[in-house]
């Protein structure tokens, strides 16, 4: 019981002093539109302090670049989000990948499949199962 209590405290501690670092570096930008900056930077950084540096690093030489990073980060994961729930067609078609599926069953290329299916946000095994079926189907 103690051991786990102990556990538990030490990582409170180091999320605490993680927390506290993360936000000390986050404040240490000073440049054009700060508040903006700084939550762009926290939300690619992702909680990594080494990330948070080298972005805080980026803003220095050019603000601009971190809030378009964030800006292609943040349409990037609401594109992913719509496809959850999507059919593999579906998948496909809202990512504009239709045509170079159907070159890539055409020339029975199974490694463009299942890099077109990867980017579908399929799990592994529905990769090699939709590259297979597709194959079989042609």
């Amino acid at each position: 019981m103690i051991g786990g209590v102990f556990y538990s405290f030490v990582r409170r501690f180091v999320a605490s002093q993680l927390s506290s670092s993360l936000a000390e570096a986050l404040l240490s930008y000073t440049g054009p539109e700060p508040e903006r900056v700084r939550t762009a930077i926290a939300a690619l950084a992702k909680d990594d302090l080494d990330r948070v540096r080298h972005f805080l690093a980026r803003a220095n030489e050019d603000y601009r670049d971190v809030l378009w990073w964030a800006e292609l980060d943040a349409k990037e994961q609401a594109q992913l989000a719509a496809l959850q729930g999507m059919t593999v067609n579906e998948r496909l078609f809202q990512l504009g990948l239709v045509s170079e599926f159907d070159a890539a069953v055409a020339r029975g290329d199974v490694e463009a499949l299942k890099q077109l299916l990867r980017r579908c946000q399929l799990s592994e095994t529905d990769v090699i199962a939709n590259a297979t079926a597709a194959l079989g189907r042609a």
